[in-house]
């Protein structure tokens, strides 16, 4: 998240206009009912966009076109109403993305967390295809249910143009990434960073500004070229027929069938595609391709492929880009989309009274075709395998897991938000364009807990302070994961991986100050308001805090109104553990 205020949002929006106009502002109340509109005036004589009162923590949205006039005489909007401008969006919205795991309305449903992540997902997926295709973005905006993404031309043009081009990026993105392909209206408004989503009162999310440069500006060639696929058409295809909507349980029952007995990789090398990587393939007849042909699994579990390119045969209309199983691609790749006949010939081939000659392969491998459907949990278990990662427990049998990250090794309890966190990176660090979900992660650091109880390892966890036989060990905090070793000889720092106790670090804790030699306890008497006895008490709680005894001693401070009783306790408590 990059910390942007709405003043500088808004006037990096209109970076470099001269026109002269208003920014028309909406507001909902927190009923989610329309309250009205407000103008803020550009240019001003600062340069500086400067916001009306807007009603507090209410619902804002804001004109990403100028508006003509003032704001006694704006209109109602409309691109009738607004100035030609240089700004491109795309709106992507959470609740159409089923690969993301929020389909529909559930994503009201959903926790903050589960949101903001998938979100966060969904943006990086995004922001990577729009980089394949040359274009880069100024700013990412997330509106608590999805990103709205905008990209600045290098000079203003028309509204006619400015709608094609909108419309040519959402297609581009379409079904893919939720792409609302109707929104493309140089009139329109889009929430505005530094307010609230109240869509789901019970849950309010703020709008925040995720990405952003402020200088970047869209290659027009790039763009150029996505736009000329869109008017173009449907190109040419060896699909003759339209697949016509499947009706009946008896076919929805031979297609079940057909996709258990049948993969579609099987499918894909039968119709001449050509394997590119472990779940890419390319294009027939496209030896130059780097697989624009990606295999993925459905909200089922089931493997399906996904077509980029326009110039597919499989792929049909450019956007169109939908998962499909081993039935589409027979039906659309060997019969030309005709659903019936595709479907007389796969009871034949399931019933072996025929073979359908155009799959003629032989089954894949027992490996493959099991790596082919195994689950995504299964994955990360081996991604958390093959990265060292290490179920263990202490001696009152609380779980943990021990993972490496930086060259630093990491303990998490299991299960935890932190654990919850290092799954979700893990496995996008190996499928970039996948993701799973908040309940299968809560699976599997259940099931590695289990394991963790079965272990006969046991460790001593320390919090900030730990003993290990005669030696006090003392964690920094820092980034360098560096312990502070302290024996009747001395102190010294060692690295975090050479000591026997294993530290864990709550969300809040802060860093202490790396020690250097020299130095009095004496140099903290003029910080406290206290007597000689008091100080000695408090230089005796100090020190029982460092050495993790088991008997606590509690530090009762009393005084009269102004005599730093506060201070005091916030000095004492800083010295041990800042958080």
């Amino acid at each position: 998240m990059t910390t942007i205020t709405t003043e500088t949002f808004l006037t990096d929006l209109l970076r470099g206009f001269s026109h002269k106009g208003v920014i028309e502002l909406r507001y909902l109340d927190s009923a989610n009912k329309f309250k009205g509109r407000t103008w803020a005036s550009w240019p001003t004589r600062t340069g500086q966009v400067i916001l009306p009162d807007l009603p507090p923590q209410w619902q804002t949205y804001y004109g990403v076109a100028l508006r003509m006039g003032t704001a006694g005489t704006v209109g109602m909007g409309g691109a009738a109403n607004c100035h030609t401008t240089d700004q491109l969006y795309v709106d992507l919205d959470l609740k159409h993305a089923e690969r993301y795991g929020a389909p529909g309305q559930e994503v009201l449903t959903m926790s903050p967390d589960d949101v903001r992540h998938q979100t966060l997902a969904m943006a990086h997926d995004a922001l990577e295809r729009l980089r394949e295709m040359g274009i880069e973005p100024w700013t990412i905006v997330y509106t608590g249910h999805g990103v709205q993404i905008l990209m600045r031309l290098p000079d203003v043009v028309s509204h006619e143009q400015t709608e094609l081009y909108n419309r040519a990026l959402s297609t581009a993105l379409g079904t893919e990434f939720g792409a609302d392909i109707s929104v493309s209206d140089p009139a329109r408004v889009l929430r505005c960073p530094g307010t609230r989503n109240l869509k789901n009162l019970h849950r309010p999310l703020n709008v925040e500004v995720w990405g952003y440069a402020p200088e970047a500006q869209v290659d027009l060639s790039a763009l150029e070229a996505l736009t000329a696929r869109l008017q173009a058409g449907r190109p040419p295809t060896q699909q003759s027929g339209r697949a016509r909507p499947i009706k009946g349980r008896k076919a929805l029952k031979t297609i079940q069938a057909f996709n258990t007995r049948f993969t579609v990789r099987e499918i894909l090398e039968s119709l001449q595609y050509k394997k590119y990587a472990t779940h890419r393939y390319t294009r027939p007849g496209d030896d130059a391709s780097g697989g624009d042909v990606e295999l993925r699994l459905n909200k089922w579990g089931l493997e399906c492929s996904y077509h980029y390119s326009s110039n597919d045969p499989i792929c049909g209309t450019p956007g169109d880009g939908h998962l499909r199983n081993a039935f589409d691609l027979f039906r659309d790749g060997h019969h030309r989309g005709d659903t019936k006949g595709a479907l007389r010939a796969a009871e034949k081939m399931l019933t072996d009274e025929g073979t359908d000659e155009t799959v003629a392969h032989p089954l894949p491998e027992e490996n493959e075709a099991k790596s082919s459907r195994e689950s995504k949990g299964m994955r990360l278990l081996d991604y958390l395998k093959e990265a060292g990662a290490e179920p263990w427990r202490d001696s009152t049998d609380n779980r943990y897991l021990t993972v490496k990250v930086g060259g630093h090794a990491r303990h998490l309890p299991l299960p935890s938000e932190q654990a919850r966190e290092y799954c979700y990176r893990l496995f996008r660090s190996h499928e970039p364009r996948d993701y799973i979900s908040t309940q299968m992660a809560n699976e599997i650091l259940l099931q590695l807990r289990a394991e963790a109880g079965f272990s006969e390892a046991r460790h001593t966890v320390g919090l900030r302070v730990g003993r290990h036989e005669d030696t006090v060990y003392i964690d920094l905090g820092d980034d360098s994961w560096e312990i502070v070793q302290v024996t009747e000889a001395g102190w010294k720092i060692v690295p975090g991986y050479d000591c026997p106790v294993r530290f864990i670090r709550p969300k809040a804790m802060l860093p202490l100050p790396r020690p250097a030699p020299g130095g009095s306890v004496e140099e903290l008497r003029p910080f406290l308001n206290v007597t000689d006895e008091g100080y000695m008490m408090c230089v005796g709680w100090l020190l029982a805090a460092m050495s993790d005894l088991t008997s606590f001693p509690l530090l009762a401070i009393g005084g009269e109104e102004g005599t730093g009783k506060s201070t005091a306790v916030t000095l004492l408590h800083s010295l041990i553990d800042p958080h």
